[in-house]
């Protein structure tokens, strides 16, 4: 890979390495995790958390895909609207005001075999 327009950065030493991050941004950030796994009468229900900072100051709609791990699966609740992309691909599309911090909350049920 080649870095180009290193020679434009004034504050670096002649020969010197650098590191470059594409593709990660600063201002908006997101912590997600499993917060429950609860088996009920054949059925596992399982619970996720996307917890979504936005620091920048403007309006901004984020797209947050998650991948469900098991083939038969089914919606219980969440917190925001979402789309089935494909049989297990979920789409949320989440809209998040200036200096907010959003949680999207989801349950989907498993049948267990």
């Amino acid at each position: 890979m080649e870095f180009l327009g290193e020679d434009e950065i004034s504050h670096m030493s002649a020969k010197e390495k650098i590191t470059v991050t594409i593709g990660k941004t600063f201002d908006l950030t997101n912590k997600s995790f499993e917060k429950s796994r609860k088996v009920t009468g054949g059925s596992e229900y399982v619970t996720f958390v996307y917890r979504i900072k936005n620091s920048k100051q403007k309006n901004v709609a984020v797209l947050v895909e998650h991948l469900v791990s098991d083939p038969i699966w089914e919606m219980e609740s969440s917190t925001h609207d979402y789309e089935v992309k494909a049989s297990r691909t979920l789409e949320f599309h989440v809209r998040m005001g200036a200096g907010k911090t959003v949680e999207l909350e989801f349950t989907y049920k498993v049948k267990k075999r």
